[in-house]
């Protein structure tokens, strides 16, 4: 049923709760009636409730009083990514709507017991897979959408970021977790994963290979290059490099039958006389921004019931799923199909 208004409860305050505090606060049908945190993080609540920008009073240790109060109409989860599956199920059992930072699974023992709840899920969902909102990367699916590009032929998406002084610095403990597999993969490379199934469809097969360039002393790879086949016969590739020298990242290659786009450049076949690519006017990522606001807005729209999710949880474990068995192929050295993969979960 519409409101005039939601209110949303956090689960955590790291990083990117501040871009979701903001995001909520910019919308003007959004509320934050409660943001659960750590007893670390509540024994700073008056630093961290200035460093969130909002109320101090608004912070609180416990989850269950988040799940039970009847005024949160949604919980946005984000908590350390191997308690993502469990949380999920916890906001399931309470019929509370929810957002999920991504990835929703970080191993397969997590994906096979998720998987069947979220393909049956009885709320709502949203994934905190945030470029399927940037307007470069939605342009490319709306062209591939309407046929401009032809049929998809390849597609190669890339996620680069430089994460070694964090890593070092020890300063997110939980990336060592033996809960989560190939870190690199399923944290940060199921950005570009998620991007290629949107764009070409589901995977059938996937191949990587691994380098521990920089990060010699970590159980995960930093650099990774991944090729991949699609249900409809396209083949695609992802690089995801954890420990690259320069700014965060993220690109898009659409290679089509009667066009290709790459990042905000476009050629189609069908322009008379065009031999060159054109600039397209769509604006640069901003990783230090990014479009969590669009998010807000998106669910908003679902709970009113004028859309369906761009990516629900469901979807979102699909692509987890993808990363999950390129950690398997990189275990094993050779190509893991998908269907023999999720026959395993």
């Amino acid at each position: 049923m519409t409101k005039d208004d939601y209110q949303f409860a956090l689960l955590g305050s790291g990083s990117v709760a501040k871009l979701y505090v903001e995001g909520i606060q910019g919308c003007s049908r959004a509320n934050i009636a409660k943001i659960v945190v750590s007893e670390r993080s509540f024994a700073r609540r008056s630093s961290l409730a200035l460093e969130l920008g909002v109320d101090e009073r608004l912070l609180t240790r416990s989850f269950d009083e988040a799940l039970s109060d009847a005024r949160i109409d949604v919980v946005v989860i984000l908590t350390p990514i191997h308690m993502h599956a469990e949380h999920l199920k916890m906001c399931i059992a309470a019929h509370k709507d929810f957002i999920v930072e991504k990835p929703v699974v970080s191993n397969t023992d997590q994906l096979r017991r998720t998987l069947p709840i979220l393909r049956a899920c009885p709320v709502n969902s949203l994934s905190g897979q945030v470029l399927r909102y940037h307007k470069a990367f939605a342009t490319a699916r709306a062209l591939v959408d309407a046929g401009r590009l032809g049929d998809v032929m390849f597609v190669r998406a890339d996620y680069v970021a430089d994460t070694v002084d964090a890593v070092r610095s020890g300063s997110k403990s939980w990336w060592k977790s033996p809960d989560i597999v190939e870190f690199a993969v399923v944290g940060g490379g199921v950005h570009a994963v998620d991007l290629l199934r949107w764009i070409a469809g589901e995977v059938t097969e996937v191949y990587a290979m691994g380098h521990k360039a920089v990060l010699t002393d970590r159980p995960w790879h930093d650099t990774v290059s991944v090729s991949l086949r699609f249900q409809g016969g396209a083949l695609g590739h992802a690089l995801v490099a954890y420990a690259a020298q320069g700014p965060p990242s993220a690109a898009l290659s659409v290679f089509g039958t009667r066009g290709t786009m790459v990042n905000d450049e476009l050629f189609v076949r069908d322009i008379p006389n065009l031999t060159d690519f054109l600039q397209l006017p769509l604006p640069k990522l901003d990783f230090k921004r990014r479009d969590f606001p669009a998010i807000i807005d998106h669910m908003i729209s679902c709970l009113d019931g004028d859309c369906q999710p761009i990516s629900n949880a469901y979807d979102a474990a699909l692509s987890a799923a993808v990363c999950l068995a390129i950690a398997r192929s990189l275990a094993e050295n050779r190509p893991i199909p998908m269907s023999e993969f999720l026959d395993d979960v």
